[in-house]
């Protein structure tokens, strides 16, 4: 691997990126592998740029780049690289993905009960919310995803008007027709590009809370 390659590997594996509260990320650099130097003004590009940015090198892509050649990059396996970098933003459309175990909490504080997999009719009363969706997100994702132990189990198309917040910057979503997706209407949106993710896909639950956006 040359060094250029290296850096370019680098920066569109990226940065560390730590989601806040109101959905926007923060960038903690990277270092670069060994024998790989930073460019002039590298850094202050990729603090700039942040992962959308870094994949370009002089105008040129690296659309075949993989995990493992980020791997490769940064002196450690692939399934370390998608480990750590999987969640970081590389596209234009968001998703909301909500990523919990399957259990149910009571809670006799909340309207609702109890929350989590509560299943029959609370179903869709649990999986809108309350979550820490920023300004961004609900004005640009289509879609909500569900997923339990890892696995997607439920996708809802997202009414954009139908957001309310419940709590200071906590909020839950309305989905079109109250209900969730049939399989027909999923296959039909990841068939169109505007969905990342179908039942059965893996979502793993991260630290940080069920809530994610996801990039794609």
């Amino acid at each position: 691997m040359t060094a250029e390659r290296g850096r370019v590997l680098h920066r569109a594996a990226g940065s560390d990126v730590n989601h806040s509260r109101d959905g926007r990320v923060s960038q903690d650099l990277a270092p670069l592998p060994p024998g790989v130097r930073a460019g002039p003004g590298e850094a202050e590009g990729r603090r700039a740029g942040g992962p959308q940015s870094a994949e370009k090198n002089g105008g040129r892509l690296l659309p075949d780049t993989t995990f493992a050649d980020v791997g490769d990059a940064l002196g450690t396996s692939r399934q370390a690289a998608e480990q750590r970098f999987g969640h970081v933003r590389h596209g234009k459309k968001v998703a909301a993905v909500i990523s919990r175990r399957d259990r149910v909490r009571e809670d006799p504080a909340d309207p609702r009960g109890a929350y989590g997999e509560v299943g029959d009719a609370g179903q869709y009363a649990s999986d809108r919310g309350i979550w820490p969706i920023g300004k961004r997100v609900r004005a640009e994702a289509q879609y909500a995803i569900v997923a339990v132990d890892g696995l997607v189990r439920r996708v809802y198309e997202l009414d954009p008007d139908g957001w309310s917040e419940v709590e200071s910057s906590k909020w839950e979503f309305t989905a079109v027709g109250n209900r969730e997706l049939t399989k027909d209407e999923i296959d039909a949106a990841y068939e169109a590009g505007n969905l990342p993710l179908r039942p059965g896909d893996d979502c793993p639950t991260r630290a940080g809370g069920a809530y994610r956006p996801h990039w794609f």
